[in-house]
């Protein structure tokens, strides 16, 4: 390139370093070797420098590099002044910049999977590389190798399906992935934690972990028998993903039938709701009644929403008696001509038992008769 010695006409002498591509330098105009002047300007003297790297000729021109021996194992991308190399699809570069390795890439369609207790997972693993991946496998967050269906966890929750290949469309070279199928079926609370898909093709793995966490009531007050006027005090404790965006509400039916509108039951008066956090995924809740009168009798049912599911269980309040409360739930199935089954759901205080059950038969063409069960 030229430095040259350039004269503002009417001014003093200034000195210009020229910059066009693959220049030293910092001007904004750029002169040939030829001497020029215009009404402004004129050059006086110049001297002649050599070309940057990546530049030649008398104009110091880009040079493509990728025209000529490169030495790319596969794609050659030219540059103003220098070129890089890339890998075809499925391959991955080295750190010598030029060469390339095949690459395996495991996911899995989700990260994390909340289910409620009894609930159903399906994880779909992929696995994508340039040559076709192989031994795909699953492994439980205990590090145990999930192989046959059905083969791990109590009430062999685990199915595995069969792996499937396909090649995807590409510009460049053949891409493959292949897919595997973990359904975790009736999960339960042991089930929960970090599971992981690995995947190989070759002398390259990969492996993607996925989180399983099932929610649910793990302890609540199945049934409170108080006497009038003393204090109740029903209990509810949840297994959830997350404490910060979970909520517990209460709610009342009257009676003891497991069916029937609800009212929301909110702290006010003698009714005290208090709920606190035991842990980064625990909460419990208590709903205490200071005096209990026949007004409160029936079913209680705690609500956590935990903004993946909505988690119930129902606690019977029961005003205790002298006499034996009335059976609930009464069902009658495999009706014959002169036999049926009934069923039903008794209610006891715990230290006065159920004696017998006496079962009424009313019929418009039979007289009316009792049968006892004792």
């Amino acid at each position: 390139y030229t430095t040259a010695l350039r004269y503002k006409l009417g001014s003093s002498t200034s000195s210009y370093d020229c910059n066009c591509g693959g220049w030293w330098g910092g001007c904004d105009t750029c002169y040939s070797t030829s001497y020029h002047s215009t009404s402004e300007y004129y050059v006086q003297s110049y001297q002649q420098y050599s070309c940057c790297s990546g530049y030649s000729g008398n104009t110091c021109s880009d040079i493509n590099e990728c025209s000529g021996s490169h030495g790319c194992e596969h794609k050659c991308h030219n540059t103003v002044g220098s070129y890089y190399c890339t890998c075809n699809s499925g391959w991955v570069l080295l750190s010598d910049g030029r060469n390339c390795q095949v690459s395996i890439e495991v996911t899995t369609t989700q990260d994390t999977y909340v289910l409620t207790d009894g609930g159903t997972a399906v994880v779909n693993c992929s696995a994508t590389g340039g040559v076709a991946p192989t031994n795909m496998t699953f492994h439980t967050p205990t590090g145990v190798l999930l192989t046959d269906t059905g083969s791990h966890g109590p009430g062999d929750r685990f199915y595995l399906g069969s792996t499937t290949l396909t090649q995807l469309n590409t510009s460049d070279s053949p891409l493959y992935q292949a897919w595997h199928t973990l359904t975790i079926s009736g999960a339960a609370f042991e089930d929960s934690g970090t599971y992981t898909c690995s995947a190989a093709n070759g002398t390259v793995e990969d492996t993607a972990g996925f989180d399983i966490f099932v929610e649910g009531i793990i302890k609540v007050t199945d049934a409170v028998i108080v006497k009038y006027n003393q204090t109740a005090e029903m209990e509810c404790l949840a297994l959830v993903f997350s404490t910060e965006s979970s909520t517990v509400t209460w709610w009342w039916r009257e009676g003891a039938e497991s069916t029937g509108n609800a009212t929301q039951v909110v702290s006010e008066g003698g009714t005290v709701i208090s709920t606190e956090v035991l842990g980064p995924d625990q909460l419990k809740s208590v709903l205490s009644i200071e005096v209990v009168d026949t007004t409160h009798d029936g079913v209680y049912v705690c609500v956590v929403s935990t903004g993946y599911n909505k988690l119930t269980a129902d606690l019977l309040l029961l005003l205790e008696k002298e006499h034996p409360h009335t059976p609930v739930n009464l069902t009658a199935s495999g009706i014959g001509p002169t036999w049926l089954t009934l069923e039903w759901t008794a209610i006891f205080v715990e230290h006065k038992p159920i004696e017998k059950y006496i079962i009424a038969q009313k019929s418009p063409s039979a007289s009316d008769r009792n049968i006892t069960l004792e």
